[in-house]
């Protein structure tokens, strides 16, 4: 027995107004999302009010309905860009670079011209057969990336 082009659209039309109006309930009233977002300034001062355990029936009003943290022993990583609930904040340390370091990278590119100023004559010494002068640059080569922390593979 087929169905009817007219059943299938009144109960897609019925469909329909059910969804919608649990839309609206899922949006209206104190406790409703509506009300949560109403004025974009964050759960604290939204016009959301919690439910609590006065409102079903009984027990402390300023008490929130639930319990305490169901996992204490859990932690969440630390970000500076997320705010953890229950979690207190930890003042934010200032960030510390070593001075060797702030040195070395605000030199490295000066080292890095004078090592290749160096290769360059180490390779015309190589070429004029002058290698007494060549192993000395190289030498000096060497001790300038040892003590700038750099590092040469012959391999290529």
């Amino acid at each position: 027995v087929p169905i009817s082009t007219p059943l299938v659209l009144l109960a897609a039309i019925g469909l329909a107004v059910l969804a919608q109006s649990w839309i609206n309930s899922l949006l209206g009233g104190e406790q409703g999302l509506g009300a949560f977002l109403s004025d974009g300034s964050g759960y604290n001062k939204s016009g959301f009010k919690p439910r609590n355990s006065k409102s079903n029936g009984g027990g402390d009003a300023s008490k929130p309905l639930g319990a305490g943290d169901p996992l204490p022993w859990l932690k969440l990583p630390e970000f500076d860009y997320v705010d953890v609930a229950g979690q207190p904040k930890k003042p934010k340390q200032p960030k510390t670079v070593p001075n060797s370091s702030v040195n070395s990278s605000s030199n490295e590119a000066e080292v890095v011209s004078r090592l290749e100023v160096l290769f360059a004559q180490l390779k015309k010494e190589v070429d004029n057969d002058n290698l007494i002068e060549a192993k000395r640059i190289e030498l000096e080569l060497e001790n300038i990336m040892q003590e700038e922390g750099f590092s040469f593979s012959s391999k290529q």
